[in-house]
């Protein structure tokens, strides 16, 4: 029986999740970069809006 590559990749992806994760110390990295990445794109979307805004309306 011969895979397709999508089928492949599902099998290795539900093999993976079976398979008991030890923990690393990046793992303890994760949440804090989590917080940091979501701050700096709340920020540059507050940045853009306002320059949205304050640049005149062109009709």
């Amino acid at each position: 029986m011969k895979l397709s590559h999508a089928g492949y990749l599902a099998l290795r992806l539900t093999i993976a999740q079976n398979v008991p994760a030890t923990r690393n110390h990046s793992d303890k990295l994760i949440f804090p970069t989590a917080i940091l990445l979501a701050s700096v794109g709340v920020a540059v979307s507050s940045f853009s809006l306002k320059q949205l805004l304050k640049s005149p309306k062109h009709r």
